[in-house]
């Protein structure tokens, strides 16, 4: 039942109203104190059974779900696995609550869909932080789908692993899809015109092979209706590092009617007006052996520009684009004129305020002469600032820590692998740091998670104290454990090694200092190993594993210590400072 109404207020970019928390325990004591912690922010429903719950949730839609693993009747993992089956909650975030930190069982929850997890005994500010950054987190998901959604977009995935294809629906675009209303195809050849298929297969190896940057591409993709329709594909190559996978991926659009326009524009400057003017996105005509440009309206009012724009001097595009990007975008327009593929282009222009707009613009060449040189080119240009901030946002929760704002895992391995990558015409060393912290489970056990927490917040501060003086990166790499990478380093060795000596002694010292966490004051010393390299052969995971070798031996060796690896670690003692 709804146990309080409660004040509107804002929860995420799109409600105004509180959030509907659906809390599941066979435990009324557990009920009651989540219903405490969460009352004041939250609506709140409880249920103490599977059954209860699920009830629940056919006649509620919650923004996020609590639920309890080990139950009676039905546990939280078949809870779960009914939840998903409703339609109206295959999205929501659900965060399982545990007594015992079970790898296995954490491993099986999150690959059945479960967001996060929560310990008990609850400790009131962890389940208010989880619980907002996951529903936050979902209401960015939603955001980024409904913009691409009114911009007639969707995403796709191409795993090149196992050559499944992943569409999310896309209104205006009717393609058969399994119940869950996503689209997986085992190849493209079930849904791709033959015509297209092997020039997309191509552009793919392109990608994977370096030779080309991305896919974008104008493919025939059937519909429910056996009819074909023209889309726009564009995606880029990610590759996981933890599972050795590589995807393509990426956004696709429904251009048919475009693709009519385009054949009207060759049979009439009239209906091609009209059409432009019908997209609703800023369209170009560019007559090259005039430098003159023309525009429909929407081209204009994208950049706050008044109708005298609509023709102009090709000059006025040129110096409307961010100086820090201008022989970017020159440079890939000079490729199109050439004859080597179409214009793509994402960049900032200058609005008429003054401001800049991150837009995406595209065009092809359309004339040429008989000997190839271009003469007219046509294009689109696309608002895509909202889109890059909330990308910008999306990639802050991917890609750094949120409780140190320091880089996480996934982007300290992403600089560690670009500082061996300069390696190869860069003469230096670099030097990665792995520090971890002494004892830091007894503060846990004697004062609490929320201590922990304040210590680790503590220590990156002083951490980026250190490094903002020597120009370094860290990140916090998983626990109690900082991973420092120094990657402009002297060439010569001993020099190298004097300098990387000195910061980690500078942090040794400042992380030796006495911390005050809320009414007690505590105190902790570092473990510090540290591996040197300038090899370009060399892999993260060889340099990671150096660098905790030396740590390990930095503990063994007593603690608090900085030890320099060396390759006869396997078995004798390292270098210690």
């Amino acid at each position: 039942m709804t146990l309080d109404n409660g004040k509107i207020q804002s929860t995420g970019f799109l409600s105004q109203v509180r959030p509907k928390v659906l809390a599941v325990d066979d435990m009324e004591s557990n009920l009651k104190l989540l219903t405490h912690i969460l009352l004041r922010d939250y609506d709140v429903y409880t249920a103490v059974s599977g059954q209860d719950a699920l009830a629940l949730i056919n006649e509620v839609n919650f923004d996020i779900i609590l639920l309890d693993i080990i139950m009676p009747e039905m546990d939280g993992f078949e809870i779960l696995k009914r939840i998903r089956l409703n339609k109206q909650h295959q999205d929501v975030p659900v965060i399982f609550l545990t007594a015992n930190s079970n790898a296995e069982n954490e491993r099986i929850g999150l690959d059945m869909g479960a967001s996060d997890y929560i310990l008990k005994p609850f400790n009131a500010n962890i389940v208010k932080l989880r619980i907002r950054n996951n529903i936050n987190r979902n209401s960015l998901k939603k955001y980024l789908e409904l913009s691409l959604a009114s911009a007639d977009q969707g995403i796709w995935e191409w795993s090149l692993t196992d050559d499944q294809v992943f569409f999310n629906q896309l209104a205006g675009l009717d393609i058969m899809r399994n119940h869950d209303d996503s689209l997986f195809i085992t190849h493209w050849e079930n849904i791709c015109h033959p015509e297209d298929v092997t020039p997309l297969y191509l552009a793919a190896q392109k990608v994977t092979a370096g030779e080309s940057g991305l896919i974008d591409m104008d493919v025939r993709i059937l519909d429910s209706d056996g009819n074909w329709v023209w889309c726009n594909i564009y995606g880029k190559s990610v590759y996981n590092t933890v599972t050795t996978s590589r995807y393509i991926q990426g956004i696709y659009r429904n251009i048919n009617h475009r693709k009519i326009a385009e054949t009207a524009l060759r049979e009439s400057e009239e209906r091609l007006g009209f059409v432009m003017e019908a997209t609703g996105e800023g369209v170009w005509d560019w007559d090259i052996r005039q430098s003159l440009v023309m525009h429909n309206k929407a081209w204009c009012r994208i950049l706050g520009l008044e109708d005298g724009y609509l023709f102009h001097h090709v000059d006025i595009f040129k110096d409307l684009i961010h100086p820090d990007d201008k022989d970017r975008v020159l440079q890939k327009i000079s490729h199109c004129l050439e004859g080597n593929g179409d214009y793509q282009s994402e960049h900032r222009m200058r609005h008429a305020s003054g401001r800049y707009l991150w837009v995406i613009d595209r065009g092809r060449v359309v004339k040429r002469t008989e000997t190839g040189a271009p003469l007219r080119m046509i294009g689109s240009l696309l608002n895509n600032t909202d889109n890059k901030e909330r990308e910008d946002k999306i990639a802050n929760l991917a890609y750094f820590d949120q409780l140190t704002n320091l880089p996480n895992r996934r982007l300290m391995l992403s600089f560690i692998q670009k500082a061996i990558h300069d390696l190869a015409t860069i003469s230096k060393h670099c030097a990665v740091m792995f520090v971890d912290i002494d004892n830091f489970k007894t503060l846990n056990d004697t004062l609490g998670h929320r201590s922990g927490d304040l210590l680790l917040s503590e220590i990156a501060n002083r951490i980026n104290q250190v490094l903002e003086y020597a120009g370094c990166q860290a990140s916090r790499f998983g626990g109690d454990e900082f991973v420092i990478l120094l990657d402009n380093l002297s060439a010569n060795k001993e020099e190298a090694q004097a300098s990387a000596l000195s910061i980690a002694r500078q942090l040794q010292r400042v992380l030796n200092e006495k911390y005050h966490l809320m009414t007690h004051e505590y105190s902790i010393t570092p473990s510090i190993g540290i591996t040197l390299f300038n090899q370009s052969h060399l892999t993260v995971e060889q340099v990671l594993s150096e660098a905790d070798t030396a740590m390990y031996h930095s503990k063994i060796s007593g603690k608090n210590r900085i030890t320099f690896f060396e390759h006869e670690m396997s078995c004798e003692q390292g270098t210690t400072a």
